[in-house]
């Protein structure tokens, strides 16, 4: 298989992630992720709103009200790039012990069995779960800083958007693959080579996440599905050795 095909079997894993999160047997499991993802977009859209109405009133003189038409749009533009960024990092902090249980649960019922990995109490699976969050997010931040630079260096900067697309699929995959793999008892760096072994693949499912993520509506169900997803990514993948 090449990795055009390889790419477009990762894709597919998102729309098979979609169909496994409204089994009756996973949605007790799915709603604590699709719940997180809401009440954040709900309160960084309401505080968003305010601050930018507050501020037209205070700085856009009388007769220049018209200014609101293009303000508005490229707030929402703004919350549309820019906040992908940042709700991705803190739903999936805040997510990540739910995640790692919905993960499981798509194993078991995928497999007949749970991850074998290391048996925790449920605070030190919090515990774990945070820690391993925020080394994935210090992997992600070299890779920000380079491409921030990039997007400042005139000539180059025209690259930044397909760079950024670039990273954001990676984020993707790094964090979806990561949560049957963190089951497993393995470390990021343990992930790290089994993912850039198989880049096309995972890549494809980090892209249709991303797109995904920014479709409205649509982007609340897709920190579940995305899990699912990546879980059952790797149990095939698995399977294939």
């Amino acid at each position: 298989m090449n990795s055009i095909e390889q790419f477009i079997r990762g894709v597919r894993y998102l729309f098979a992630g979609f169909q496994w999160i409204t089994r009756r047997e996973l949605r007790p499991f799915v709603m604590i992720p699709l719940l997180i993802n809401i009440l954040l977009f709900a309160l960084a859209l309401g505080l968003g709103i305010w601050q930018v109405d507050d501020l037209i009133q205070q700085f856009i003189p009388q007769g220049w009200e018209w200014l609101q038409w293009i303000i508005w749009p490229l707030f929402f533009l703004l919350i549309l790039v820019v906040g992908f960024y940042s709700f991705t990092l803190l739903a999936n902090l805040i997510g990540s012990p739910f995640n790692s249980v919905l993960s499981a649960r798509v194993q078991r019922l995928k497999t007949g069995a749970f991850p074998q990995g290391v048996e925790r109490r449920w605070y030190q699976e919090i515990a774990v779960s945070v820690g391993n969050e925020l080394r994935k997010w210090m992997h992600y931040l070299k890779w920000i800083v380079v491409l921030l630079i990039v997007s400042i260096v005139p000539g180059i900067n025209l690259l930044s958007p397909f760079l950024w697309g670039v990273l954001g699929s990676w984020m993707m995959a790094v964090e979806y693959t990561d949560y049957p793999m963190g089951n497993a008892g393995q470390t990021l760096p343990q992930q790290l080579p089994w993912l850039k072994g198989r880049l096309p693949l995972v890549m494809g499912l980090g892209a249709a996440v991303l797109v995904a993520s920014m479709i409205p509506v649509l982007n609340f169900a897709v920190m579940p599905a995305a899990v699912a997803a990546g879980t059952l990514l790797w149990l095939d993948e698995q399977g294939s050795l």
